[in-house]
């Protein structure tokens, strides 16, 4: 096993869910109101919730694109965004969406660690590789993350 493959592993499952640049997911929907998942502030097109479930569509899409040699592409941005407010269930479905998302994240870097670097099997011919889209989801997660957290301060509800 290669080594440097090893701790590339390592640094993209806590980059993914731990606070290393930015609050982890964890942390930013810890102790969320009920009454506040579909409040947007003045200034927002968007509800934590949005912006919530955006992250899980986003997360869904690409690992659909990394596992399915059959991936069709989803329609931008209708496919990414929810057109609709949640409820306490909807919220409490879509938190544990995400965490579970993040945890078969981390499973796939165990699984395929020693494939980090290549070409995605399902995708020839791409160029990209497991790394990549790790590294998109991380740099997208962190990019709605920070918005999570800044639009809970306007809304008065961050620690």
């Amino acid at each position: 096993m290669d080594s440097s493959n090893e701790e590339a592993v390592k640094i993209l499952k806590q980059a993914l869910t731990e606070m290393i640049a930015h609050v982890p997911v964890e942390e930013a929907i810890a102790d969320f109101p009920p009454d506040m998942i579909n409040r947007k502030p003045n200034c927002s097109d968007h509800s934590c919730f949005d912006l919530l479930d955006h992250i899980r569509r986003s997360i869904d899409d690409i690992l659909n694109y990394i596992k399915n040699p059959d991936y069709t592409k989803i329609i931008w941005p209708d496919d990414y965004w929810p057109d609709h407010e949640a409820t306490p269930a909807i919220w409490k479905e879509t938190v544990s969406r995400v965490k579970n998302q993040l945890a078969e994240l981390e499973e796939l870097l165990d699984l395929e660690q020693e494939k980090l670097f290549e070409e995605l099997e399902n995708q020839p011919g791409t160029d990209h590789t497991l790394f990549r889209e790790i590294i998109l989801i991380i740099s997208h997660n962190s990019y709605h993350i920070g918005q999570f957290v800044i639009q809970r301060k306007m809304l008065d509800i961050w620690k």
